[in-house]
């Protein structure tokens, strides 16, 4: 990947005592171990999985630098022809190019080592669906579309 998806600083590969909070040590659970991490060090994937759709699948990760959580996202484009392949890159870098208040923030992307899966790390985002918050708080579809056109 071109060095404007990378971060800059590189950090110790030791990870720092305050990760039991990430996977469920406020929940009276323990902490889960890391499974993975990015190639510079800055960011580590833990095992549990927030969701899985037909493309991607997504885990908790967390960033060293900042101490957040944040969400690990893995292609696996291993099956995949080369045209697919380099338009699941040239989305991604299209990814990076985004900046709005109301979009995820994405902080990164590489491919795994095998060259199967492309990664990359955005904001996770906790609260659910539009569909999910709807069944918890009764709002009106007229507060719905209002969403919709901020997004």
């Amino acid at each position: 990947w071109p060095a404007r998806f990378r971060r800059s600083k590189r950090l110790p590969r030791s990870l720092p005592s305050s990760l039991s909070w990430a996977c469920g040590m406020a929940a009276g659970k323990k902490a889960t171990a890391s499974v993975d991490r990015s190639p510079q060090g800055l960011f580590v994937k833990f095992e549990d999985v927030v969701g899985t759709g037909s493309f991607k699948k997504v885990f908790i990760g967390q960033d060293l630098e900042q101490g957040n959580r944040v969400a690990w996202n893995e292609i696996d484009i291993s099956n995949w022809d080369a045209l697919a392949r380099a338009r699941v890159l040239k989305e991604v870098k299209f990814l990076s190019t985004l900046r709005h208040p109301n979009l995820i923030n994405f902080f990164g992307a590489w491919m795994s080592q095998d060259k199967a899966k492309v990664i990359f790390i955005t904001e996770l985002m906790g609260s659910g669906t539009l569909k999910h918050f709807r069944e918890r708080y009764p709002i009106s579809r007229r507060h719905v579309r209002g969403f919709c056109r901020a997004i």
